[in-house]
């Protein structure tokens, strides 16, 4: 169920180098060099905020913020690999998983971890098939088969605010955004950020943002709940990283680039299909000009779709980048300011 718990006590204790400065207080250093061993179980597969890479490598948004964290105080967390963030919450209640790279604050989760100031923000979105029109709220989604990432934040808040919705629990967010593009559920829930980028990297193109469910993701550092001194020391270690870090890393990974539809290799197909079908009956075109003519004609109506279709999706994308830059900007500054007056 778990993996990859590998213990290096004596490495950490041996490669625990207290940072310079006063900002940490010696009862905070005597805390860190009495756990040498911090256990950091990252959501395996929620891009770009945290994921695996091909080589097992740590990625995302909040690794990079979790590496400077590291730097600052002269440490390393143990970073856990677990299959999904089910199972990671239960392992953090069983108090074998220490900390969280990225997660947000729930009733449900507070019982048993601490959460620092969040340091970047996503909203949570509901995501629907081309075909449906009409602008959708939480509560519209009554009598729908509503899919949703079990555990996660916007999960407890659908359980939590809507209680009479049919939610189907999936284990990740492209098994959630499958399931309604392939029409098995109605509507998906999920983090605006790693849907577009899922949607972009599935080449997906039949799905479109059909509403806010209300709630936003304020993606935060936890820790288990009988650690606090280990809240407060990142707390400090977070409020040092200043908003140029912060924008750097952000731009780094929240860049949704969607390729033209000319380049996509369905679309350059459909085109050499169709000029491969003239150059063939080319001789014979007087003869076959009515069957070549009716052939063209359902290839080129074929084509508009295509195209149509793709200029759709890219125009959502568009207007999900622009309203995702647009909700970082508006609350980026507050939160600096927030950590700052602390």
């Amino acid at each position: 169920m778990y993996g990859n718990f590998s213990s290096r006590h004596e490495e950490f204790a041996c490669a625990f180098d207290p940072p310079q400065g006063s900002f940490l207080t010696p009862q905070e250093i005597e805390w860190l060099a009495a756990h040498p061993l911090i256990n950091l179980a990252p959501d395996p597969d929620y891009p770009p905020i945290e994921f695996f890479d091909e080589r097992g490598n740590y990625g995302g948004i909040a690794a990079d913020y979790v590496k400077i964290i590291e730097t600052t105080l002269g440490i390393d967390f143990n970073i856990v690999r677990i299959s999904n963030w089910s199972d990671i919450l239960v392992a953090a209640r069983n108090r074998t998983v220490d900390m969280f790279g990225a997660a947000s604050a729930t009733p449900q989760r507070s019982v048993y971890m601490l959460f620092t100031s969040p340091f970047i923000e996503f909203p949570s979105v509901i995501i629907v098939r081309e075909n449906v029109a009409e602008s959708l709220t939480p509560k519209q989604l009554e009598g729908m088969k509503v899919a949703v990432v079990d555990g996660y934040a916007d999960h407890d808040f659908l359980v939590n605010h809507y209680p009479e919705l049919k939610l189907i629990p999936v284990p990740d967010v492209s098994t959630g955004l499958r399931q309604v593009s392939f029409g098995t559920v109605d509507a998906f829930v999920a983090n605006l950020a790693s849907a577009v980028y899922h949607i972009e990297k599935l080449g997906i193109s039949n799905l479109h943002f059909g509403g806010n469910t209300g709630y936003s993701y304020r993606m935060a550092l936890a820790v288990r709940s009988d650690w606090p001194e280990l809240s407060g020391i990142l707390e400090k270690a977070l409020s040092r990283i200043g908003q140029r870090e912060r924008d750097l890393i952000y731009r780094k990974w929240i860049r949704f680039e969607t390729p033209s539809p000319f380049r996509k290799t369905s679309f350059r197909a459909c085109v050499l299909t169709a000029l491969a079908i003239v150059l063939v009956l080319l001789p014979a075109m007087v003869v076959w000009n009515r069957l070549l003519k009716s052939l063209v004609n359902s290839k080129t109506e074929a084509l508009r779709e295509e195209i149509a279709k793709r200029i759709r999706t890219e125009e959502q994308l568009r207007r999900a980048r622009d309203e995702l830059e647009k909700r970082v900007r508006e609350r980026t500054t507050p939160l600096m300011r927030e950590i700052e007056d602390r």
